[in-house]
């Protein structure tokens, strides 16, 4: 029997490089910027309902409505966030964060979308110059850059929206 060659070549010192882990991320607009939740914590998107005020709640929570037998409370982010005021949002995102549920006013979700890890960087650090953006720079936990063009988004900080809108 004649003896099968092996043609194996392997570099002994080549490096495999695992692929990036990618991030699934909602993305969504409110006055004019773009904004992005991890896709793990939106349950779904509505239309607006009837929003019920709740008296004594804070400022930020708008009411709440009912959600297939659940009562939802609808907060708007456009006031920790420094934005002006919309007359009537579009959708609504219900959002479970550990045992809440809760739902943000935004003008529209745009897409879902997974983004390379290497995308996502550090909020720019406080310069002390504009206390405007020191203040919403805290609602972000990262920019993600979604392409070379330069489109980015703000990803929000639920943990500091709660803390803001004194849900938790």
């Amino acid at each position: 029997m004649a003896e099968i060659e092996q043609d194996v070549t392997t570099e002994e010192n080549e490096e495999v490089t695992p692929p990036e882990e990618e991030i699934r991320i909602c993305l969504f607009a409110l006055g004019g910027d773009t904004y992005a939740l991890p896709v793990e914590m939106v349950t779904e998107i509505i239309i607006p309902q009837k929003i019920s005020p709740v008296p004594t709640a804070p400022a930020f929570v708008l009411g709440v409505i009912n959600l297939r037998g659940t009562i939802v409370p609808i907060i708007d982010v456009r006031q920790p966030l420094l934005l002006p005021q919309h007359s009537q949002p579009p959708q609504i995102i219900i959002i479970q964060h550990g045992q809440y549920v809760f739902g943000i006013l935004v003008d529209i979700v745009s897409e879902i979308v997974s983004v390379p890890e290497s995308r996502f960087l550090a909020v720019p650090p406080d310069s002390g110059v504009n206390k405007t953006a020191a203040e919403r720079n805290r609602f972000f936990k990262a920019i993600v850059h979604r392409d070379e063009v330069g489109d980015a988004a703000a990803l929000l900080d639920i943990d500091e929206l709660f803390e803001a809108v004194k849900l938790a």
